[in-house]
């Protein structure tokens, strides 16, 4: 699926084994309930996960983490 989610929209996702975790945009910060995102020793802007590239699709989660990457508002 390619979606975005708007500022303060959450949406359940199902993982491969099956369990639901939850997708949140907050003000432009993404984020996942799954441990794999949870888990990153990275700042929370950075972070990314297989459930978040596979709802925004490959393209827009690369471009949202390089603009993080060079201090500019995650999208």
């Amino acid at each position: 699926m390619t979606a975005d989610l708007a500022d303060g929209q959450s949406v359940p996702v199902r993982g491969t084994d099956g369990a639901l975790y939850t997708l949140r945009n907050t003000g432009g910060l993404y984020s996942c309930s799954c441990a794999g995102w949870m888990h990153q020793n990275l700042p929370l802007e950075l972070r990314s996960c297989e459930h978040l590239r596979g709802w925004r699709g490959e393209a827009a989660e690369a471009a949202r983490l390089a603009q993080a990457r060079r201090g500019g508002k995650a999208r």
